[in-house]
C-alpha cells in the first residue's frame, strides 16, 4: 500500500516537472534549469510560485531565489478603491490611469487618505493571511531541513517578506543576494565559487522537499 502511494506521488512529481518545461514565470521567462526542481518541489508541497532565478554572475541577483505568494491576488486592496481613484481623477482633470500610477502627487495623497480610511477588502485580508500561513509553513520546513545541518550563514536559506503584502522569497546568499550590477569590485572576487555553493544548498533543499512529498514525512521522522 505504501509502495503504491509513493509510486503515485512519483508520477505526480514527474508530471509537475514536465509542466514546468512548458510554462513561464511571472516575468514571462522560462524557469532556470538549476532552480526548476526547487520550484517543482515547492509546488507539489502546496506552494504557488510566482518568479524564480538560479542566481547569475552576469545579470539579476547573485543568489538563487523563488518568489512565493498565494494564488488569485484580489484586484483591489482597499474598499472602494476604484471609485476613489475615479473621483479624484475627475476632480484633478486627469485620467484614471494617471491617478492610479501616482503621476499627480496631490491626487495620490488624497486617494491614499481615502483608502486608509476605508480599510482593506475582506478578500485582500484573506489573501494576505494565506501568504502568512504559507511563509510560516516554509519556515517550518527550513527548520526541519537545518536540524542536523551545519551551514555557513550566507549559504543558509531564509524566507524573506517582499513588498509588504505577505508575499515572500526563499533565498540564500547573504550580501550576495543583491543585483550583480550593484556589487562592489571586491565583492566580485571569488563570486563564481560562492554562487556554486548557493545553488548546491538550494538544490539540497529542493531534494528535501521532494522527499517530504514522496514519503509524506518530515526529514526527522
Amino acid at each position: 500500500m505504501e509502495s503504491d502511494k509513493r509510486t503515485e506521488k512519483q508520477r505526480a512529481w514527474e508530471q509537475k516537472l514536465k509542466e514546468l518545461d512548458h510554462i513561464t514565470d511571472g516575468l514571462g521567462e522560462d524557469i532556470d534549469k538549476q532552480i526548476k526542481e526547487v520550484v517543482g518541489a515547492l509546488n507539489v508541497n502546496g506552494f504557488n510560485t510566482y518568479q524564480s532565478c538560479e542566481g547569475h554572475a552576469e545579470k539579476g541577483r547573485g543568489a538563487p531565489w523563488v518568489w512565493i505568494e498565494a494564488p488569485d491576488e484580489p484586484e483591489g486592496k482597499y474598499i472602494g478603491e476604484k471609485e476613489a481613484f475615479q473621483k479624484i481623477a475627475d476632480r484633478y482633470g486627469i485620467s484614471y490611469e494617471d491617478a492610479k500610477e501616482g503621476k499627480n502627487e496631490a491626487a495620490w495623497i488624497e486617494v491614499n487618505d481615502i483608502r486608509l480610511q476605508n480599510g482593506e477588502t475582506p478578500e485582500f485580508v484573506a489573501w494576505r493571511e494565506e501568504n502568512a500561513r504559507l511563509k510560516k509553513t516554509v519556515e517550518g520546513f527550513l527548520e526541519d531541513f537545518y536540524k542536523n545541518r551545519s551551514t555557513n550563514e550566507a549559504i543558509r536559506i531564509v524566507a524573506e517578506d517582499v513588498g509588504g503584502v505577505g508575499a515572500f522569497r526563499v533565498h540564500n546568499g547573504g550580501e550576495d543576494f543583491a543585483r550583480i550590477d550593484e556589487f562592489a569590485e571586491e565583492q566580485k572576487a571569488g563570486f563564481d565559487e560562492r554562487l556554486l555553493k548557493y545553488r548546491q544548498e538550494m538544490e539540497a533543499f529542493g531534494k528535501f522537499l521532494k522527499e517530504r512529498f514522496l514519503t509524506g514525512n518530515k526529514a526527522d521522522e
